[in-house]
């Protein structure tokens, strides 16, 4: 049986409410229906009435809702007990958000082959950090990158860097403007509304009088279009520090400090393989690291030799 249906059963039962269930599983609605009637076909039971608004629990519900405590207990137990067995090199997956953290993995990753000399690591990208979450409740893969604060009861989340975003423009069409600091002066390469920098920064766009000419959905077009001389937009500093430092791209300044935080996430009661930890370790000792990280760690360390 697929211990989703029971996590999913255990929630709704929890909430009395099938749409409270989906947004905290990030689920839609009907697939959570489809789940509690699968079960409900498995067992040949009704689990919930309907009373108006509100689901109340059957008995044959209530006398699930212990056995699926149990199991879903004994299941937690065997990932632990198995994690052991694991490999030291098995391969990590993570799940990224968007481009503009895959810019800053390269020299986290060379950290982690030097002390996984013979690990692998598979980097997957989704367009959004739902979709990162969708990924990690699925098991597609136990550590989550994100640009957003999550408040969720099912995961984990720590602050690991900090990631500084300028205004810059290519050097000639910054000298065609005389330089100027106001950004409605010149055109703008926007970025398509499903982008964590349109959702994160849109309404200071507005503010700032920004006449948007381009839109693009991945952060590498828009800096190809800026070096293009087609306009200024907002970039990660990581990501054009040197055509800033040999003054192709020249920082716009006056402008508002702009700045990602970047986060951990992954599932509160997961169990890690020796890879994911030491991935973990390297991300707690980058300077700007939330310092709970490495007492999360300490402690699921601590509780693994006892």
């Amino acid at each position: 049986m697929d211990t989703r249906l029971l996590k999913t059963f255990l929630l709704v039962a929890q909430l009395q409410n099938i749409t409270q269930a989906a947004e905290k599983l990030n689920f839609s609605q009907p697939t959570i229906t489809a789940q509690i009637q699968n079960l409900e076909e498995i067992f040949g039971v009704l689990l919930f009435e309907r009373q108006g608004k509100k689901l109340i629990i059957t008995e044959a519900g209530n006398e699930l809702y212990k056995y699926a405590e149990h199991m879903l207990a004994i299941y937690n137990e065997a990932q632990m007990a198995l994690a052991s067995y694991r490999k030291k090199s098995a391969a990590l997956t993570l799940g990224v958000s968007t481009h503009i953290i895959n810019y800053l993995l390269p020299p986290i990753l060379k950290k982690y082959q030097s002390r996984v000399p013979d690990g692998s690591v598979c980097v997957r990208l989704f367009m959004s950090t739902k979709e990162t979450l969708n990924g990690l409740l699925e098991n597609q893969f136990y550590i989550g990158l994100v640009h957003d604060k999550i408040s969720h009861e099912q995961f984990e989340q720590f602050k690991i860097t900090t990631e500084e975003v300028i205004w810059a423009g290519h050097h000639d069409l910054l000298a065609k403007h005389k330089s100027s600091n106001c950004i409605s002066d010149y055109p703008f390469i926007n970025y398509t509304t499903d982008t964590v920098f349109r959702s994160k920064f849109n309404n200071l766009f507005k503010e700032v009088g920004c006449n948007s000419t381009i839109e693009y959905s991945d952060t590498q077009a828009v800096k190809q279009a800026v070096l293009n001389g087609l306009g200024i937009s907002i970039l990660p500093f990581s990501l054009i520090k040197e055509e800033i430092a040999d003054g192709t791209l020249v920082q716009i300044t006056n402008t508002p400090p702009l700045f990602l935080d970047i986060y951990v996430l992954f599932k509160r009661n997961a169990v890690f393989s020796p890879s994911i930890y030491k991935f973990l370790e390297i991300l707690s000792e980058l300077p700007t690291a939330d310092s709970k990280l490495k007492a999360f760690i300490d402690s699921k360390k601590f509780k693994k030799s006892n």
